[in-house]
């Protein structure tokens, strides 16, 4: 969850990309762990640990991970949503601060947005923002060096 920490822009995208791998990974796990119980049902475990010798059963120790994994995904599933929020408000507060063409520029080169959203926030056409993206970067590196 969310620390007391005031976290920038940069470290909430940071842990929003572990979380996603987190998350992707114990999803992996949870359905490489249901798959081979898809036709099982809690009474066909049941009579199994009774004839076989209880803990030791692999079906049993999978379906308890796999509940185990699916509690950890809607915990990191929650997480994720409330770092995302803190993320929208923060661009948010940039985006009262900051000019369009930083907007543009930084959500293209930060954020990896597609130029339909970035149009959307700046309530620019498509082709606007292409046009104003490509002439900062231009110009960023048009600089003559001293």
């Amino acid at each position: 969850m969310i620390s007391q920490k005031e976290l920038t822009i940069y470290e909430l995208l940071e842990e929003l990309k572990n979380l996603k791998k987190e998350y992707y990974k114990l999803a992996t796990l949870l359905t490489k762990r249901v798959e081979p119980l898809k036709g099982l049902s809690y009474g066909d475990v049941n009579s199994t640990i009774k004839g076989r010798g209880g803990v030791r059963d692999i079906m049993t120790n999978n379906l308890a991970k796999a509940e185990e994994y699916q509690t950890k995904l809607d915990a990191i599933k929650d997480s994720y949503n409330s770092y995302y929020n803190v993320l929208m408000e923060k661009i948010e507060i940039m985006q009262g601060i900051c000019s369009e063409a930083e907007m543009i520029v930084f959500c293209r080169d930060e954020l990896h947005w597609k130029w339909s959203d970035i149009s959307k926030m700046v309530n620019y056409t498509d082709r606007h923002c292409r046009r104003i993206y490509s002439k900062i970067k231009k110009m960023s590196y048009n600089v003559p060096k001293t």
